[in-house]
């Protein structure tokens, strides 16, 4: 794991990545399962990752959308629709958030919704940082 992102491989996005108990870092995204999606061809990687960091900030709207009307159905679809698309594109960190964000949809009290919407926004702007870094190296 590399702050680079050599590929295939992983990357924890910075040195301030969370850590797991073990206090391994946990891995932000992992470009070797995003680049076996996509046959090998780094080119697609790079345009699956763009095309992700782009869309990404509607599917947040989409969530803050759902907290601010307290809908918890719709709360629940957000969420599901950003873990899927994080899962696509190996944003493990993210991935995970957004399932503590869907889980969190069911719960009454929006309160722990809002702090996993909260979180979850955090980690796309982590993610963002170091996919847009490592995009900026040749591939």
């Amino acid at each position: 794991m590399n702050a680079e992102m050599t590929l295939p491989g992983t990357l924890t996005g910075n040195q301030n990545a969370p850590a797991n108990e073990a206090g391994t870092a946990v891995v932000n995204f992992d470009a070797s399962a995003l680049l076996s999606r996509v046959g090998g061809d780094r080119q697609s990687l790079r345009l699956v990752a763009e095309m992700f960091l782009q869309d990404c900030p509607r599917l947040l709207r989409g969530v803050q959308a759902a907290l601010a009307a307290a809908d918890a159905p719709g709360l629940h679809r957000a969420a599901h629709a950003l873990r899927g698309a994080a899962a696509t594109v190996g944003a493990l960190v993210l991935r995970d958030q957004a399932n503590v964000l869907e889980s969190a949809s069911g719960i009454p009290d929006m309160v722990a919704a809002q702090h996993a919407a909260d979180m979850l926004e955090a980690q796309f702007t982590a993610f963002r940082h170091a996919v847009t870094h490592a995009l900026e190296t040749p591939l």
